[in-house]
């Protein structure tokens, strides 16, 4: 296997932790029925100190696959989050080639079989039909579904070492593909220095997207391959973090989002 996991952990408050369990849990049934004993997890996050325990103890389930597990003292938002671990991985000089990243609420069902083999091999047979280096692909959406219409512009079809045709497809600009869950390249991701940090809610997978795009690499979303992305029901937290991603999503790197980390704080506080 030439792929890790990374995911952020994200608990302000019982809702999210919930969540948060429910995708960890959902991770641990995957690898224990696929037989993944070589897929290396790495975690990290903000979450209420009362919560701490409970995700100690749930990702130490993981073993000697669990390779990292990061405790931050503030809500630094998810680029900077996953920036670091990726950072600390290298770091361990642990082997791979790619890496899966899924949000703190993502849930892998068990019925997108064989799911990080598939993604390797479409990865691996890409450059055939878009003429690009493999950059990335994300995963479909089951529920939920945040990616545009647009992503179905174009399409390939591989057939897989499980004797299934994959339908692969593709936007005609690198736009429309959701990032909840995203599977990458180690080389694209070192070009082009991983997310750019905006604020704690920004559009980080969106710029990804577009950098992947102007580095030459393809982008594309697995239409046969799919996770599930719990709706959000909280439409105070909704509608708050659209009006921030929307005001900070800039392009900009900011070397200090202070400001950004502290309104997000009193956001929660006042929950």
């Amino acid at each position: 296997m030439q792929t890790i996991f990374i995911q952020p952990i994200f608990a302000p408050d019982k809702m999210r932790f919930e969540r948060n369990k429910n995708s960890i849990e959902s991770l641990l049934k995957y690898i224990n029925n696929y037989n993944y004993t070589d897929l290396k997890v790495a975690f990290g996050g903000w979450a209420k100190e009362e919560y701490w325990p409970q995700f100690k103890e749930l990702i130490g389930q993981f073993g000697i696959n669990k390779i990292c597990l990061s405790k931050f003292e503030k809500n630094y938002g998810k680029a900077i989050v996953v920036n670091n671990i990726y950072e600390k991985v290298k770091s361990l000089n642990v082997n791979f080639k790619y890496f899966l990243t899924a949000d703190s609420d993502i849930v892998f069902p068990l019925e997108t079989y064989n799911m990080i083999e598939r993604l390797e091999e479409i990865a691996d047979k890409s450059i055939v039909y878009t003429n690009k280096p493999f950059g990335m692909i994300g995963l479909m959406q089951l529920q939920n579904n945040c990616h545009f219409k647009s992503v179905f512009e174009n399409k390939y079809i591989i057939k897989g070492k499980f004797n299934k045709k994959e339908l692969v497809v593709y936007p005609n600009q690198p736009s429309g593909i959701a990032g909840g869950c995203i599977f990458t390249s180690k080389e694209v991701w070192d070009k082009v220095g991983g997310y750019r940090v905006m604020g704690t809610y920004a559009g980080d997978d969106a710029y990804y997207l577009l950098d992947t795009a102007r580095a030459g690499y393809s982008f594309q979303v697995t239409a046969d391959l799919g996770i599930i992305h719990p709706p959000e029901n909280d439409e105070e937290y909704a509608k708050w973090k659209v009006n921030v991603c929307t005001r900070d999503t800039n392009g900009l790197n900011q070397s200090n989002i202070d400001s950004k980390i502290q309104e997000a704080e009193e956001f929660w506080k006042k929950r």
